[in-house]
Formats: C-alpha cells, sequence, structure tokens
C-alpha cells in the first residue's frame, strides 16, 4: 500500500502558499518534493517560493 505522505510539486502547481501546505497537514501530508529544473534550459521559478512556504508551514522537503 502506497504511503500519501509527500506531496510532489512542479511549476504547474504555482506557488504553494503557507495556507496551502497547513491545510494538507489534516490529510497526513508531512513532507514536500519539488522539481528544480528541466535539464540545463529551464528552471522551475516557483520552486523557491514553495518550498519557503512549506518550511514555514512546518514541512520537511527533498529538492
Amino acid at each position: 500500500m502506497p504511503h500519501y505522505d509527500v506531496v510532489d510539486t512542479s511549476n504547474n502547481n504555482g506557488i504553494m502558499t503557507v495556507a496551502n501546505w497547513r491545510s494538507m497537514k489534516k490529510y497526513g501530508v508531512k513532507a514536500m518534493i519539488a522539481k528544480l529544473s528541466v535539464g540545463t534550459y529551464f528552471s522551475v521559478q516557483t520552486a523557491k517560493p514553495s518550498i519557503r512556504n512549506a518550511v514555514d508551514a512546518g514541512y520537511h522537503h527533498n529538492g
């Protein structure tokens, strides 16, 4: 049975706010993974603020 305690984010999610992250805690989410780039030609602009907001909401992150 897979675990659902980690959220994987990318540029498609936009900037995840502190409120977004806090609301996911009620579903058991404990950590996040952020996609940072696509090869050498695209840097995900939403990653840094989303990571910062997740940390501010009390999450661990892997990027």
